[in-house]
């Protein structure tokens, strides 16, 4: 299959509480500590589910909590902290996420830019 969405090599850095102590492999609900094969299954799964996505959206108004489902569902089945907000900051790649303890502040900036009311499925 092709790779959807995981293309990225790394997603976190030794340490971090969402991977398998002394590696940079995040805990999975496969137990997988090998990157590459965790990598090729998160693409797998997670291209199946955007697909499913395209056919049977989950319907909201893109809030936190609407944006966690999504998660959840393109995820969850790799993941056990899929769809939850994230406790530390974390990257794929050269790619910073955003800063966990910002999401709260961008969350508020949303709700008052009222670009949930507008982005409607």
């Amino acid at each position: 299959m092709d790779k959807g969405f995981g293309k990225y090599d790394v997603y976190a850095v030794a340490g971090s509480i969402y991977c398998y102590r002394d590696s940079n492999v995040l805990k999975n609900r496969f137990g997988l500590r090998d990157g590459a094969k965790l990598r090729a299954v998160e693409a797998d799964i997670s291209l199946l589910r955007q697909r499913e996505l395209l056919e049977s959206p989950i319907h909201g108004r893109f809030t936190i909590s609407h944006l966690c489902r999504i998660h959840r569902y393109l995820l969850g089945d790799i993941y056990p902290f899929a769809g939850h907000l994230r406790r530390e900051d974390i990257m794929k790649g050269a790619a910073r996420f955003l800063a966990h303890g910002e999401i709260p502040r961008f969350r508020e900036y949303f709700r008052l830019a009222g670009l949930f009311k507008r982005m409607k499925m």
